[in-house]
């Protein structure tokens, strides 16, 4: 069993599927990022020849047009507390491999955000505040206090006119349980 954010999943034992469950897909959305796992339960969830899914944020590509290029490197480069596992996109792929499933394949997709209004929204829906961004910096030590409100003040200037822009990857892995 591995709990994660309010969300409880129960793995079956290998080998113990009654004979009349059927799955032949199962898939997972945005609840790795929540796990320090290993995955050696993935190819439980299917029988064999079944399909595993797994589709994942990876937190690492975060990039936002900002006109302050030196506090933002400064921030994409500061190791992040949350998610636990902030580069669980990226992992998937040899992750799923480790634990054995095979014919593998890999979709990546990216959020792209060209708007927000800071006058009615914290931040871009699916993501943290921006407000909260800039706090964290400055508890981690990345930025001042000084720092943190400027950045986020220019954030705010700049999707104020118009010139908003973040992209974010998203990527996805299938593959089959071994027979």
């Amino acid at each position: 069993m591995v709990s994660a954010d309010g969300w409880t999943y129960r793995f079956p034992t290998p080998g113990t599927w009654p004979a009349e469950v059927e799955f032949v897909k199962v898939w997972f959305t945005n609840r790795m990022i929540f796990m320090d796992t290993n995955f050696l339960a993935l190819p439980t969830l299917s029988r064999p020849g079944g399909r595993v899914a797994v589709i994942d944020t990876d937190w690492g590509t975060l990039a936002v047009d900002h006109p302050d290029r030196l506090l933002t490197e400064r921030l994409s480069g500061a190791p992040r507390r949350f998610p636990l596992n902030s580069w669980s996109g990226r992992r998937l792929y040899s992750q799923m491999r480790q634990v054995g499933l095979s014919d593998l394949e890999v979709r990546v997709e990216s959020l792209v955000a060209t708007s927000w209004d800071p006058d009615t929204s914290p931040g871009v829906e699916g993501l943290p505040p921006f407000a909260m961004v800039a706090q964290s910096a400055e508890a981690m030590g990345v930025f001042d206090s000084d720092e943190a409100a400027r950045w986020l003040g220019a954030l705010e200037d700049e999707a104020r006119a118009g010139r908003f822009f973040l992209m974010l990857a998203m990527v996805a892995v299938v593959g089959t349980v071994p027979s």
